[in-house]
């Protein structure tokens, strides 16, 4: 992934830099506890700041090779949800919560229409 300014060099405007890059949403604040009721998220660079036990967030619903890089920066770990009940996270079931340590950050990329793998950092 190249910086916006690298971009910006190849004589695209500021804001295609930016939108190639990625939205931000930061100090997010986890809920729900289930697929159907966590956080929605809109952009492919989030950074958590408050997670409550058992709280969670759902990836957005992308296109095949859309990655999205999630930081934990609750207390808690944080389970992430594929975007819909028939979409799957690694080896996990339909619908099932990937989890996110605190303090860990994991990024999650779109393989197929039903398949997303979750890289998690150390």
């Amino acid at each position: 992934m190249a910086l916006a300014k690298e971009i910006m060099g190849g004589g695209l405007s500021a804001a295609t830099a930016q939108a190639i890059g990625g939205g931000v949403q930061t100090g997010l604040t986890a809920t729900g506890s289930a697929i159907t009721d966590a956080l929605q998220l809109t952009a492919s660079n989030v950074q958590m700041g408050t997670v409550a036990a058992s709280t969670g967030v759902l990836l957005p619903n992308g296109v095949i090779g859309d990655e999205v890089l999630i930081y934990n920066g609750g207390a808690n770990a944080l389970s992430v949800y594929p975007p819909t009940s028939g979409q799957s996270i690694n080896s996990g079931s339909a619908g099932a919560a990937f989890s996110v340590a605190a303090t860990k950050t994991a990024t999650f990329k779109k393989i197929t229409s039903t398949l997303w793998i979750a890289l998690l950092g150390a």
